[in-house]
């Protein structure tokens, strides 16, 4: 495998630190640019005898070596007892090291045939050397707790989480976590009870500042569209800068207990109507859509809501709402916005149309304008407002489950987002 790595990515594969010299940080996104990063675990070596002892004896080849240790004998009980008693030396490969550092493996002699079938302990993963040293950036280690990665790992390293301990760490120790992935990076993968290569909510690891969140991308849905739709900010590839008080260290954010200086906002839309939506069975000819707009905010679990309009009866071509919807986010900067259109079926389960699910940041908005009397949402949701951005219009073009576009099928909006309201922070 580590073969084919180097010849087939060729100079794409990172096989050595970017200057050559032992780094103080991580290189940022832009340095490593274009480059593919293995991840997986560094070789030890395990050595029992003194320096002195190393420094008496002649050097031997390898080959001598590995034929000596075939033929070394026990030692005697009192001898073996003896050595126990002396201190150890465990020596770890440096992650920077040569490929010649690499090429060393100390194999201890093998005792007893018995001993390997009663021996409770675990057995050390061989790990091959050529392999192992294209590992740089991403030395993967377990995590026991963040106290113990303070003291004993470095920021080259990467830790792997399960959907459900990450979770947990999350409820129980949110600013902890927030504050361990601002120097190291973090990994979570979905479970292994996903059998049907489901999807979790990617939105609720972001909030802590996890790095790399897994999915299961062979499978759409809600969960793929939160996904696609973070990264659609990057034109779908590469990396999302995460909010500054998730790359602070001193950071206090916690994201099951958001408080100040996280300034609340209030958005307002207005789904105004519709144009060309697919039917959703094509094989019935008379069939015709009802369609309902629902808008959906996942963000820190304090912001996630939903509304949905009223249904407009056998209109898929040019259907009219106007209804205004209100929500209120306490960290926008963390939230995503969600449009689904649904056909209204009053036997089941509305049926899905189409969607389109974009960052909060990523709204366009103007300069404030005073609104009509008859402008302001039935809710009161803005009571005391006075001024608020110029209308902002938009249309929004409809994606399938799979992500494909369904033009011409969009709806018609309008978004206004207030800011500094008063009694907002929280």
């Amino acid at each position: 495998m580590a073969r084919h790595l180097t010849e087939i990515l060729g100079e794409q594969l990172l096989s050595t630190t970017l200057d050559g010299v032992l780094p103080t940080q991580l290189p940022s996104p832009e340095e490593l640019r274009r480059k593919i990063l293995v991840k997986g675990k560094k070789l030890t070596l395990e050595e029992d005898l003194e320096y002195e002892e190393e420094e008496a004896e002649p050097e031997l080849e390898e080959s001598e070596l590995a034929l000596e240790s075939q033929f070394e004998t026990e030692p005697e009980p009192q001898e073996q007892n003896l050595q126990n008693k002396d201190k150890k030396k465990v020596v770890t490969c440096p992650l920077f090291c040569p490929s010649i550092c690499c090429q060393i493996v100390a194999q201890a002699p093998i005792s007893k045939p018995e001993s390997l079938l009663l021996s409770r302990q675990k057995s050390k993963p061989i790990l091959c050397p050529a392999l192992s040293s294209l590992v740089i950036y991403l030395k993967s280690v377990s995590f026991r707790s963040f106290t113990h990665s303070k003291e004993h790992y470095h920021f080259y390293e990467i830790s792997s989480f399960s959907e459900t301990k990450a979770k947990r760490l999350i409820k129980e120790a949110g600013n902890e976590f927030v504050q361990h992935n601002t120097w190291q990076l973090s990994r979570v993968y979905p479970s292994g009870l996903r059998t049907d290569s489901s999807n979790y909510n990617p939105q609720e690891l972001w909030n802590a500042g996890c790095q790399m969140v897994a999915m299961n991308m062979q499978t759409a849905g809600l969960e793929m569209d939160i996904c696609d739709g973070h990264f659609r900010q990057n034109g779908g590839c590469g990396y999302v800068l995460k909010p500054d008080f998730l790359r602070d260290i001193q950071s206090s954010f916690h994201p099951e207990k958001p408080i100040s200086p996280f300034k609340a906002q209030t958005l307002l839309i207005q789904v105004i109507s519709g144009q060309q939506l697919p039917k959703v069975d094509k094989t019935k000819e008379g069939s015709i859509v009802d369609p309902l707009v629902k808008v959906q905010i996942f963000g820190v679990r304090l912001d996630t809501a939903r509304q949905e309009t009223n249904y407009v009866e056998n209109n898929g071509f040019n259907p009219y709402w106007g209804q205004t919807l209100c929500f209120r986010v306490l960290v926008p900067e963390l939230a995503m916005l969600r449009f689904v259109v649904m056909d209204y079926d009053w036997k089941s389960r509305n049926d899905f149309i189409g969607q389109y699910t974009l960052p909060w940041t990523c709204m366009q908005q103007g300069e404030p304008a005073p609104l009509a009397p008859g402008q302001y949402p039935s809710s009161g949701c803005l009571p005391n407002a006075v001024l608020l951005p110029l209308p902002g219009y938009r249309h929004i073009h409809l994606l399938s489950k799979d992500g494909i576009s369904l033009r011409p099928a969009s709806i018609f909006v309008y978004i206004c987002i207030q800011e500094g309201l008063e009694g907002d922070e929280s």
